[in-house]
C-alpha cells in the first residue's frame, strides 16, 4: 500500500510539472507492467474511424508516403476549325492557281490553238487526188490550221483541213470526189437544207444556213468535185476562206 501511494504521488507531481499540451507521462519510459496513456482515448491512430494514414512503415523502418493519383491530361476544346479559317485555307490554295493561269494565258498564249503544218497534206493531195485541189492563200487576219488529213476512202478521196479563225470559232475545208449526196449527208447531217446561191470570187456557192452541230456551210459542186466549207464560224469568216481558195 505504501508503494502504491508513493507511485500515485509521483504521477501527480509529474502532471503538474509537464509543459502545457503534452500528455502526462510524456518522455517517460513506462515501468514494466504499467499501461501507457495514449491520445484519442487510448486508441491507435489507425483505429480512429474516418482517418486514414498517409503513409506506412517500410521494410527497413522508413516512413513511406503514398502519392496522390495523377490527374488525366486536359483534352483540347471540342469543335473543329471555324468557317472563316477554312475559307482562308481554301483561298490560299486557289489564288495561286488563278495567278498561274493568268500568267500562262497572257505571257505564254496559253489559250492559243496549237498550229499544225498543213502544207504537206495539201502537197500530197495535189499529187495524188484525181481532181484539182484548192488551197487558201492570203487569208485575212490570223487563221490557224489545227488539223490536216488526206486519204482514200471506199468511194473516193478526201482532203480535210480544220482552221481556227481570229474569232476563236471553227471552220473546216473538205475537198472530195465522193458522190455529192453521200458526202453532204456525212459532212452536214441529214437535217441540213440548202439555202440561197452566192457568188464568191467568181464561183457560185450554195449556202446551208443550218447544218449538224449548230454549224453552217458553203458548198461548191462541179465536175465531179465537191468543196465544203463548214463550221461554227460566221458566214463572214466562211466567205473569207472561200475567197482565199486558189
Amino acid at each position: 500500500m505504501a508503494n502504491a501511494r508513493s507511485g500515485q504521488q509521483i504521477d501527480q507531481a509529474a502532471a503538474l510539472l509537464a509543459p502545457s499540451g503534452d500528455p502526462p507521462n510524456a518522455g517517460r519510459t513506462p515501468a514494466a507492467g504499467r499501461p501507457v496513456a495514449l491520445p484519442n482515448g487510448g486508441r491507435q491512430p489507425g483505429s480512429v474511424p474516418g482517418w486514414r494514414p498517409s503513409g506506412g512503415v517500410g521494410h527497413h523502418g522508413d516512413v513511406e508516403t503514398v502519392d496522390a493519383p495523377a490527374r488525366p491530361a486536359a483534352r483540347p476544346a471540342a469543335g473543329g476549325r471555324s468557317a472563316r479559317d477554312m475559307a482562308l485555307s481554301i483561298a490560299v490554295l486557289i489564288i495561286p492557281i488563278f495567278v498561274l493561269l493568268g500568267v500562262y494565258r497572257v505571257f505564254f498564249a496559253g489559250d492559243a490553238p496549237i498550229a499544225v503544218d498543213a502544207a504537206q497534206e495539201y502537197a500530197n493531195a495535189k499529187h495524188d487526188a484525181p481532181f484539182p485541189v484548192l488551197e487558201p492563200t492570203s487569208l485575212p487576219g490570223k487563221w490557224t490550221p489545227i488539223s490536216a488529213t488526206f486519204g482514200k476512202v471506199s468511194d473516193g478521196w478526201v482532203l480535210r483541213v480544220s482552221y481556227v479563225p481570229p474569232a476563236k470559232t471553227g471552220a473546216q475545208l473538205v475537198e472530195s470526189d465522193r458522190p455529192v449526196n453521200a458526202l453532204l449527208a456525212d459532212e452536214l447531217g441529214g437535217s441540213a437544207r440548202p439555202g440561197n446561191l452566192e457568188v464568191i470570187d467568181g464561183r457560185t456557192w450554195r449556202q446551208y444556213p443550218i447544218a449538224s452541230n449548230n454549224s453552217r456551210a458553203l458548198v461548191l459542186a462541179n465536175d465531179g468535185q465537191t468543196t465544203i466549207i463548214s463550221g461554227t464560224a460566221s458566214f463572214t469568216d466562211l466567205h473569207a476562206l472561200a475567197a482565199a481558195l486558189h
